[in-house]
């Protein structure tokens, strides 16, 4: 399956949502969901 460029930033936005979406179903702890959240946005933000 081929992406168009654009489809870059809407595929890293669904799976930073579905990311988000899992911890929040999971017991984890807030400092680990901060973190892991940190590191999603850090990611968004280096491409």
């Amino acid at each position: 399956m081929t992406k168009k460029p654009d489809d870059g930033a809407e595929a890293a936005e669904k799976k930073v949502a579905d990311e988000i979406e899992r911890v929040i179903k999971q017991p984890a702890s807030a400092e680990e969901a901060a973190l892991l959240e940190a590191a999603e946005i850090e990611e968004l933000e280096s491409t």
